[in-house]
């Protein structure tokens, strides 16, 4: 729920950016199961550490941690971690960080289907199961969308993401209905409903009943009000105004105002306006240092191939939101085009292959590598 889905709409093929080879379906497999057997990956503590402001803390949930959970059937720990993790959410807006971590484990890892269904079939009463399967859900329909422009996405696609998101609206229902007030369950509504801001307005109201401060939900219904998505920036501003009202609760909903800017940029870069995009994104960071305007501007910059300065911008995203694939993935790939080191772009590539399983672009620049480092071809042998 928190990953990039605005940004990643502007992915160029980063195979085309640097290069590479594409590996059959077997060297990807091969590679994705040594990836999971390397080490620098810790699922032993429910927590990592993230740079936050704004009183936020300064560790969030660990996916690793939770999808062993899963893996390993400890449904009625996940409840009560979750159940927990709401409630300390609902009486300090600032847990929403770790609340809403803790469901971003179950998205994109296709692996993690058949055990979220067996919790849901297992523990029908469970909310935080449902809320964890339609995030699962979520995840697939953006994922089968891709990441085209409308206009160019085949029509099977469109209906595949639709059709996930209608399960994962299904699941929504099931765990509202066992618990009304849930923040996490109409974030997952805020990300599968688009070009319909009304929708998007109601299942705002609905989720603040929950967390009233909250910067996340609002930050989803921000991006549903941007004009490609049928609002307009006349109502992004009218929401940030609305939202600034509120500051005094939680200074960070004056970061809001930035994502304006953000899209701004983005539209620039999309009509090939890079001085007006770079303007925009120096505006959203004037506003305040977000991760995720870091990560947009980055990888504008490696595209300009201005490799060094984009590293600068992924290393601030991967300390200030080290549960996202992306910027390992970006940095990667512009540590590549430097002929950095084999071992820090591999370790780059990993992480973002095991955050995101899901991610073709991921996982063909991992195995690539991969299997230069391997069998010396390729990548890793270029130096």
């Amino acid at each position: 729920m928190m990953r990039a889905r605005t940004t990643t709409i502007l992915l160029l093929a980063l195979c085309g950016a640097i290069g590479c080879g594409i590996p059959s379906r077997a060297q990807r497999d091969h590679a994705y199961a040594d990836a999971l057997a390397m080490g620098g990956i810790d699922d032993s503590s429910l927590t990592i550490p993230i740079v936050a402001d704004f009183g936020y803390p300064s560790t969030t949930a660990n996916p690793f941690a939770f999808r062993r959970l899963l893996h390993q059937g400890e449904f009625a720990k996940l409840d009560s971690l979750l159940s927990a993790a709401a409630d300390s959410a609902h009486s300090d807006y600032h847990g929403e960080t770790y609340l809403f971590g803790a469901y971003d484990a179950f998205e994109d890892d296709t692996s993690l289907g058949q055990p979220l269904d067996r919790w849901v079939r297992e523990r029908p009463a469970s909310a935080p199961a449902h809320i964890a399967r339609a995030t699962y859900l979520m995840s697939l329909g953006w994922d089968a969308r891709g990441t085209r422009y409308a206009k160019d996405t085949p029509r099977q696609a469109m209906q595949r993401m639709q059709a996930l998101f209608d399960a994962a609206k299904r699941d929504v229902d099931s765990a509202v209905a066992l618990t009304p007030r849930s923040a996490a369950a109409y974030l997952v509504r805020l990300e599968v409903t688009h070009g319909d801001t009304a929708a998007s307005r109601q299942s705002l109201m609905k989720g603040l009943e929950d967390i009233p401060a909250s910067f996340y939900l609002r930050r989803a219904h921000m991006r549903n009000l941007i004009p490609r998505w049928g609002g307009s920036y006349e109502a992004m501003r009218a929401f940030a105004n609305e939202s600034e009202a509120m500051a005094d609760s939680n200074p960070r909903l004056r970061v809001l105002r930035g994502y304006i800017a953000l899209d701004y940029a983005e539209v620039w870069e999309l009509k090939h306006h890079q001085n007006e995009a770079l303007e925009n994104y120096g505006s959203a960071m004037a506003v305040y240092d977000d991760a995720s305007f870091h990560l947009a501007r980055g990888q504008m910059l490696v595209r300009m191939r201005r490799y060094r300065d984009a590293i600068a911008d992924f290393d601030f995203a991967v300390d200030h939101a080290p549960a996202l694939s992306q910027p390992y993935l970006w940095r990667g790939a512009a540590r590549q085009s430097l002929h950095e080191s084999g071992d820090d772009i591999l370790a780059d590539y990993q992480r973002a292959v095991l955050i995101d399983p899901a991610d073709r672009h991921a996982v063909d620049l991992f195995a690539f590598y991969y299997l230069g480092h391997k069998h010396g071809i390729g990548g890793y042998a270029q130096k």
